[in-house]
């Protein structure tokens, strides 16, 4: 054989095995980076644990979780009173922006409690469901 092809044979072996070896560092390296991922989660997790402990964040959640529950109890009396309510009205009468009556109200029809009359905008209310 001539010698530049022997030099090639060479150059493209050499290229193949170093191709190889990248390759298998690589998956080590995932594999570590997959590791350490999941300890810097553990410790996040460990973390936000801790704080909700110390600094009472279940007492502030459950506190929300009532507040909000008193919130759509009083849209239900609003709705069982007037018949009816609008996102604009029980917004008002809450004294909360539209965004969080709109989402008060969306809850109590996804729990059954109330429907939908009208399609969009400003003709939209809800009523009770009947029973």
């Amino acid at each position: 054989m001539p010698q530049p092809i022997i030099f090639l044979l060479g150059v493209v072996l050499g290229v193949i095995i170093m191709v190889a070896m990248m390759r298998r560092r690589v998956g080590e390296c995932a594999s570590e980076c997959g590791r350490e991922i999941a300890r810097v989660n553990k410790e996040k997790d460990d973390a936000l644990k801790l704080c909700a402990a110390e600094f009472g964040f279940d007492a502030f959640n459950r506190k929300m979780k009532e507040e909000k529950e008193k919130r759509k109890a009083a849209i239900m009396g609003m709705i069982v009173a007037q018949g009816a309510i609008t996102t604009r009205k029980a917004a008002d009468a809450l004294k909360v922006s539209r965004v969080s009556a709109f989402r008060y109200l969306e809850e109590l029809e996804q729990e059954k409690r109330i429907e939908q009359v009208g399609s969009f905008g400003r003709e939209v209310s809800y009523r009770a469901v009947k029973p």
